[in-house]
């Protein structure tokens, strides 16, 4: 005499087994596919830095913890937060991988829900990885963050001000605020914001404590009643290139600029400043 009751528990159970490995399948499927996206965000970040290093300077996962986490003496391990990052990334997903060779050999009983938080708690180390990967390609191509050191630029800029940094489709008109390099002016590679006062093609004249271009004076609200002179106070004149502007600090009485250096070209420029972020109440816009 056949037992259904008995028939009836086996076939359920099986429906049970069948469902937990239908879903830890789903579930693992799930997962590879998000490790392999992973992945792709490592081969950006890895690879950008070789293929576009020009605004690496600017890049804050390749600065130091030292710069940061001051008087702590790091040694050996003192090297760019991304490798530490990528490290910590890529132990979790070695880990990962092992849990997942674990659960195919027991997918009929393994408990769903036990793959789906590996899945969930992975969505962290993902969302790390691809947000790092974002910053660095617009890092690399569109804006950066800089901070301001100095007092050149008071009283627009002052001392430890962030501020962003545009790379990306911008004409450089006169005013701008620029970042610039002193790598073809300098024995060391260093960076510097100033204003853009003189074009190309024009001729820079600095007398009586104003600026002329080409004969005109001009005007510069900026600088409040401070005046303007050369190096040894007397009377300088720049003619300018084609491809020469001619840039000083809104501190005209100590700032390092053009009346020292000389003029810049386009190709030491590295961006123009149009927004600061920090300090908080003096946030937005800078002219």
């Amino acid at each position: 005499m056949r037992d259904d009751s008995t028939l009836d528990d086996y076939f359920a159970q099986d429906k049970e087994s069948r469902q937990r490995e239908w879903l830890n399948r789903r579930y693992l499927a799930k997962l590879r596919r998000k490790m392999i996206f992973v992945l792709l965000g490592f081969v950006i970040i890895l690879t950008l830095p070789f293929l576009y290093d020009r605004n690496l300077p600017f890049n804050t996962f390749y600065n130091e913890p030292s710069t940061f986490i001051r008087g702590v003496p790091f040694g050996v391990f003192d090297v760019a937060i991304i490798y530490y990052i990528l490290t910590l990334a890529a132990l979790y997903m070695l880990y990962l991988a092992y849990r997942m060779i674990q659960i195919r050999s027991s997918l009929a009983s393994l408990s769903p829900s036990r793959v789906e938080k590996l899945v969930v708690r992975f969505d962290l180390v993902s969302f790390a990885v691809h947000l790092v990967a974002f910053y660095m390609v617009a890092n690399a191509f569109f804006f950066s963050f800089a901070s301001i050191s100095g007092h050149s630029m008071e009283p627009t800029l002052n001392d430890g001000d962030n501020i962003v940094l545009r790379h990306a489709f911008v004409d450089y008109e006169r005013y701008d605020l620029v970042v610039v390099s002193t790598k073809n002016h300098e024995e060391i590679d260093d960076f510097m914001i100033k204003r853009i006062i003189g074009l190309p093609g024009e001729t820079l004249s600095i007398e009586d404590g104003s600026v002329y271009i080409d004969g005109v004076e001009l005007h510069e609200p900026y600088l409040g009643n401070a005046l303007t002179y050369c190096s040894n106070n007397h009377t300088c004149t720049f003619e300018l290139e084609e491809d020469e502007y001619f840039l000083m600090g809104d501190n005209r009485q100590n700032s390092y600029d053009s009346r020292n250096t000389g003029s810049f070209s386009i190709d030491d420029f590295y961006g123009r400043v149009r927004t600061r972020l920090y300090p908080f109440q003096d946030m937005g816009r800078v002219e």
